[in-house]
């Protein structure tokens, strides 16, 4: 069983934000600031395209509804949303993690360097498949 398996099972001692029937939400050991919150759904999948729909919407209302705390509590300058999936993901258990923003705050986005060209000539082959 995963770590987050045991966590939504109550089997390993966190910072519990959230839990229903569908979600639970807890804060990173490891924050990239304070109040930076890990959202799992309750069953253990790995990519999002095998989590449950009700579980994804429950999540991203529970997204709104820290960012919106976030706003209220720490005054941010943004937020991250984020996700990594299949083997770029850190753990084998669909998350994401929710963070508040603040200008100087050091993380960043890295650019890869790709030629905008190239990256638009994708645009056809994605269209077709939606």
């Amino acid at each position: 069983m995963c770590d987050f398996c045991r966590i939504v099972n109550g089997e390993m001692d966190i910072d519990l934000v959230y839990q229903d029937e569908l979600i639970t939400a807890f804060l990173d050991y490891e924050p990239i600031n304070e109040g930076h919150v890990l959202i799992v759904p309750n069953v253990h999948v790995g990519s999002l395209v095998d989590v449950p729909d009700e579980a994804i919407v429950r999540m991203m209302w529970l997204a709104r509804k820290l960012i919106k705390r976030f706003e209220e509590i720490y005054r941010t300058d943004g937020y991250t949303l984020m996700n990594n999936g299949g083997s770029a993901g850190d753990l084998d258990h669909f998350h994401f993690h929710v963070f508040p923003r603040f200008e100087g705050d050091g993380f960043g986005w890295l650019d890869s360097g790709a030629e905008h060209d190239h990256s638009c000539r994708i645009v056809d082959l994605l269209r077709e498949g939606l």
